[in-house]
């Protein structure tokens, strides 16, 4: 019984076993038969690769060596060429690895490495191209750049400088090169013996053989005597030291304006005074003032004792500036400052400086009448222009007014410039903003002069803002009256006042003093320390005659600083 179950189950088995056996045979045949496919696939492959990057190399080699045969006639074109061909180089090779069949992480990195070479290329192509145009000497630089590198430098830009330096030295070593030798002329000695006056080719002047332009005969007929047609004393230009500065000073000016005689006959009277410069004129006959006395300027030596210095400047905003006394020479309110008006704004700098000196000047002209003043300025221009003059017109024309005005004043006058450093405190002045610039509406101030008097002089005010023909500022400006209102007499007039906050008080005394009358704006500040002299219990005083409050809005006018109040 059990040798007949055992043979079946053992013959079960060895059949369950042969088919495993079979089965796993089979699987390792595919296998090593897969394996071996997938080496020998891949061997193909790179050898596949191997001969189409010899293919492109060699075609690269051989477009190159087609294109060195080529000869360019311009430089510029060849390396133009040169760069082109290495760029498409790098991008063929990246284009070749995109094509392979085997596309793996390898060959998009290396795609990637040859398209990033041929962008860098592109970019120093560009590079020297800006490089040439930022040059006068253009490629020269470039070619200087590109050929001979600094090898023990890394700085690109040290490179660039150098560069630049050498292609600089070059061309002007090709320039001296390609000058002409000056050879001297050939003459015809034979006919320069039988008459020694004779000059070749023809005049410029008037066309004829025989003479040239400097020595032509009708040239000399029209020539006039500048000078003597203006009447000038010969001390006028002589060199001696007798001639006082101001004589000089206004001689700068006029040499350009002489120049017009050899168009205009001022002998024939063909010519107006007003085609003359202001300072010609002065020395046309029947204006011999200029000529012996002035304003000595510069002539003060060293060891003079001034009675006090001033210190100015201007900014582009405004101008300031100080007066410092010597001696027992004392005064009040020594400080000045005010802002330029747009048009100002816009001059030079050196027509802002020297109308600060004379803005200067004229402020302090209480203070400074008979007196020997030396000013400071940072300025250069400012000590030579009121030293010797200037040939630009409207630079003349304030220093030929300070030379008046100290004429007038008897001021002997020593220009000097300081440095920017020592000159600190009035350069702080210049850019101070006047707080107190500022006014009202001019259709309020006429309804104001329809309601009650025609005012004739505005106190408070400067040449931009005045309501009035007549008016007073703090500091001279041009059309002012008097610098200081509470220096002049308010009795005769009609005054328009504006006073700043800080003043009101001491207006309302000088009207009391003079016995004025005029129109007095103020803000209705009940706080404020002049509003008891105005109004008490709840009425004004009887010296106010008329009340109108203005409107809240759109009744002030701004001026160049900030307003106190609106």
């Amino acid at each position: 019984m059990d040798t007949g179950l055992d043979s079946p189950i053992r013959e079960a088995i060895a059949n369950e076993v042969k088919s495993v056996i079979a089965s796993s045979q089979q699987d390792m045949l595919n296998n090593m038969s897969a394996m071996m496919d997938s080496r020998l696939n891949r061997l193909q492959s790179n050898i596949q690769q191997s001969q189409f990057d010899i293919s492109n190399a060699q075609i690269n080699k051989i477009e190159e060596s087609v294109s060195d045969n080529y000869k360019f006639q311009r430089k510029g074109n060849e390396n133009q060429f040169r760069h082109s061909v290495k760029v498409i180089s790098k991008l063929t090779e990246a284009r070749s690895l995109s094509y392979t069949p085997d596309v793996s992480l390898s060959k998009v990195a290396a795609t990637k490495d040859k398209i990033s070479e041929g962008i860098d290329l592109v970019q120093e192509r560009q590079k020297l191209i800006k490089l040439a145009d930022s040059s006068e000497l253009g490629w020269r630089v470039v070619q200087e750049y590109v050929t001979n590198p600094i090898a023990d430098d890394s700085e690109d830009e040290k490179r660039m400088n150098r560069a630049q330096s050498r292609a600089e030295r070059k061309s002007k070593a090709e320039k001296a090169k390609k000058r002409p030798r000056p050879v001297p002329y050939n003459k015809d000695r034979s006919s320069e013996d039988k008459n020694s006056n004779y000059k070749p080719c023809r005049c410029f002047t008037c066309g004829n053989r025989g003479h040239w332009s400097d020595n032509c005969p009708q040239k000399k007929e029209s020539k006039i005597s500048t000078f003597n047609s203006l009447h000038l004393n010969n001390d006028l230009l002589s060199s001696e030291s007798k001639i006082n500065n101001v004589s000089f000073e206004h001689t700068c000016n006029i040499l350009p304006s002489v120049s017009i005689t050899s168009k205009y006959d001022i002998q024939n009277k063909n010519v107006t005074t007003e085609q003359l410069s202001s300072d010609t004129v002065l020395y046309l006959p029947g204006t011999p003032k200029y000529k012996t006395v002035g304003a000595k300027i510069s002539t003060v030596t060293v060891n003079t004792l001034f009675d006090c210095e001033i210190f100015c400047d201007a900014s582009d905003v405004g101008f300031g500036g100080y007066i410092t006394p010597f001696a027992d020479f004392h005064f009040e309110n020594f400080e000045t400052f005010g802002n330029w008006t747009k048009p100002e704004m816009g001059e030079s700098s050196t027509w802002r400086e020297l109308e600060c000196v004379r803005r200067e000047l004229k402020t302090l002209s209480n203070v400074t009448e008979n007196k020997q003043i030396k000013i400071n300025s940072d300025n250069k221009n400012v000590e030579h222009i009121l030293k010797v003059g200037s040939k630009k017109l409207k630079l003349q024309s304030i220093a030929s007014s300070i030379i008046d005005f100290c004429e007038v004043q008897k001021i002997n006058l020593t220009p000097n410039w300081i440095p920017r450093t020592e000159n600190n405190d009035a350069d702080y002045l210049s850019r101070v903003m006047d707080h107190d610039d500022w006014g009202i509406e001019p259709s309020i101030y006429h309804y104001l002069c329809n309601l009650w008097d025609i005012c004739t002089v505005d106190r408070f005010a400067t040449h931009y803002n005045s309501q009035c023909e007549r008016f007073n500022s703090k500091v001279w400006c041009p059309g002012t009256e008097a610098v200081d209102a509470f220096t002049q007499f308010w009795g005769n007039d009609v005054n328009w006042l504006v006073p700043p906050p800080i003043l009101i008080t001491k207006t309302l005394n000088k009207l009391k003093q003079d016995k004025a009358k005029g129109t007095l704006v103020v803000p209705e500040w009940t706080s404020a320390p002049y509003w008891p002299i105005l109004h008490r219990y709840g009425e004004f005083f009887d010296f106010v005659r008329n009340i109108y409050y203005l409107p809240q809005n759109n009744c002030i006018v701004k001026g160049a600083g900030k307003l106190c109040f609106q």
